[in-house]
């Protein structure tokens, strides 16, 4: 019943946090410029808390960047969605990086976790992508690298191209009255 974030990393594919994701069988996306469609699950990877959707009809051509070597000290735009499905943007700078033998290392923001932003895009500020936000159990928020990402997506995308998708016609939504002057106002291509 609200909206989640999630990170375009292929014009048919969108990430979201597997932790967040309610189990069904079909999604809808609320693509850019407000248009629905329809997507269905792919891949879920509860060990690193990431689920990948199937979209039915592609979203826009945008090349994921991967991002520079991640320092503490770096800053970080967390952009995601409102449960009521408007842009919303949190800067943050990264606060540490936990390695642990055989696991992928932890990114902690100094950003509280917020329910609606599991899922979204964290950019570096050059505009390439950090990863993906999640909660941590510390109540802080937490990236998913994009190196952690393209691992675990690493030899699964055949059996991704091959999950059937019903496709749709995508269908205008009805939104929220218009943002107050002087708010911020920022275009979000890699956000649904």
């Amino acid at each position: 019943g609200r909206h989640l974030s999630a990170t375009l990393w292929r014009a048919d594919l969108l990430l979201s946090a597997e932790l967040s994701l309610p189990a069904q069988d079909s999604y809808t996306v609320v693509l850019p410029g407000g248009f629905l469609g329809a997507a269905t699950l792919a891949v879920r990877h509860p060990a690193l808390n990431l689920a990948v959707l199937r979209m039915a009809a592609t979203g826009p051509e945008t090349p994921v960047q991967p991002p520079p070597p991640v320092r503490v000290g770096m800053l970080a735009l967390a952009l995601a969605a409102t449960a009521d499905a408007m842009p919303e943007a949190r800067l943050g700078m990264i606060t540490a990086i936990r390695e642990t033998p055989g696991h992928e290392p932890t990114i902690l923001l100094d950003l509280p976790a917020h329910a609606t932003q599991d899922g979204a895009p964290v950019l570096a500020m050059d505009g390439s992508l950090l990863g993906i936000a999640s909660a941590a159990a510390s109540g802080q928020t937490q990236i998913l690298s994009h190196g952690a990402i393209a691992r675990a997506l690493t030899g699964r995308a055949a059996a991704m191209a091959a999950v059937p998708v019903a496709a749709i016609a995508p269908q205008p939504i009805v939104r929220s009255p218009p943002t107050p002057p002087g708010a911020l106002n920022l275009p979000l291509p890699n956000a649904a």
